[in-house]
């Protein structure tokens, strides 16, 4: 089980950097930009599958995502010189480098706008499928609504709620008040304001039997719990019983018509809010390294399998996993265009430097630059592999 359960892993990965590795390839095919290999897996080559124009198609002995290898893409303004570049006459060569867009050639030939067009596209095409896959999620498992429900998500201790044990998990209904008026509630706002009303007063709190986490369904019947309403320390004229209410998520249905429009439109705001956290927790990961502490939050594709498996990913069908699917997408796009070295980021940044420093000077640095960073960058996550490696291994121990 386990071993299917990594084989799914590892297929949702892969095509993920796949996906990624099309957006370069398209692209550059599109700004006439010679790609060499077009490669399925990593080195060493395994066999070549086909070749279309000048391009390799491979496969490649270690079974796991892809890359496209595009000539002169190391910036280098000697290498990937060949004898179409070598232009036969000085009028074609002034059009070369007025258009060099519309003819064939390496990457460092081509215009700014094209490179980082190109640069970027790996990540576009991830975050696009982001969107796509949680709108497609949505659309078939419902759109997701926050419903107003009075429901206890919490009992602080020593409040006046846990003497009188009242439950988690269940809808506040009513509030019986002194005077023996039973006051109907159905949102958090309701049930503040009936009990803020009676500081140092019996009441009795009415509420449902058990209800499920994720749902608005509750289990009939009626619960009563009997409670004096503690003054507020702050305004001892307003009272408290001391819960937190839980957020309460339905799937709801609409006609099938609205169901892509509105999936979309969740998708949408999904990848929006998502992308928000990843920028949060990019940004506790940045000030965490500054002092020199590895951060939690950093993992390697094997942390990301063990909790996924913790949370029961891949036990819960296709659609959850196309979730995740989106999920991790949205998260490749966005570390890809980091300016770090050696990442699609840092490929942009140094071709935005031209604008203040010069071609001629990024290009005598970029190959050191993207180097250093490759270096780094690989030994970051020797370092992270090996720590989760270690904690599954102490685990099971």
């Amino acid at each position: 089980m386990v071993l299917v359960e990594i084989i799914i892993f590892v297929i949702i990965l892969s095509f993920l950097v796949i996906i990624h590795e099309i957006g370069h390839y398209v692209t550059a095919r599109f700004f006439k930009v010679r790609v060499e290999e077009f490669g399925l897996g990593y080195p060493p080559r395994a066999l070549t599958l086909f070749k279309r124009g000048k391009t390799i198609f491979s496969l490649n002995w270690i079974p796991f995502g892809g890359f496209v290898k595009m000539e002169g893409e190391e910036g280098s303004e000697v290498e990937g010189v060949s004898f179409e570049d070598v232009s036969p006459s000085k009028a074609e060569a002034a059009e070369r480098k007025r258009k060099p867009d519309k003819y064939e050639g390496p990457f460092y030939a081509k215009s700014r706008f094209a490179r980082v067009t190109i640069a970027l596209a790996g990540a576009a095409i991830n975050f696009l499928f982001g969107i796509v896959a949680f709108s497609v999620f949505f659309s078939i498992t419902g759109i997701p609504e926050l419903q107003n429900n009075p429901r206890v998500g919490e009992v602080i201790a020593d409040s006046p709620a846990e003497q009188a044990q009242l439950p988690t998990l269940v809808d506040i209904t009513a509030i019986q008040v002194p005077s023996g008026e039973t006051v109907q509630v159905a949102t958090p706002e309701e049930v503040i304001a009936a009990v803020s009303a009676h500081p140092n007063q019996e009441v009795t709190v009415i509420t449902t039997g058990k209800c499920a986490e994720d749902s608005a369904q509750c289990e009939p019947g009626e619960q009563r719990f009997t409670m004096t309403v503690a003054p507020r320390p702050e305004d001892s004229s307003k009272g408290y019983i001391g819960v937190r209410f839980l957020n309460v998520i339905e799937q709801k249905f609409y006609p099938w018509y609205e169901m892509p429009f509105r999936g979309t439109w969740v998708g949408i705001q999904q990848t929006y809010y998502l992308s928000q956290l990843i920028f949060e927790a990019l940004g506790d990961i940045g000030r965490s390294i500054f002092r020199g502490v590895m951060p939690a939050e950093v993992g390697s594709p094997v942390k990301i399998f063990v909790e996924s498996k913790k949370a029961g990913i891949f036990d819960q069908g296709a659609w959850p996993l196309l979730n995740f699917a989106g999920i991790i997408s949205v998260n490749l796009a966005i570390f890809n265009v980091l300016p770090i070295p050696a990442l699609d980021g840092g490929r942009v940044f140094l071709i935005l430097a031209e604008l203040v420093v010069g071609r001629k000077r990024v290009t005598k640095v970029e190959g050191y630059i993207n180097y250093a960073g490759f270096i780094l960058l690989g030994s970051l996550m020797i370092v992270v592999f090996a720590r989760d490696i270690l904690e599954v291994i102490l685990r099971r121990g």
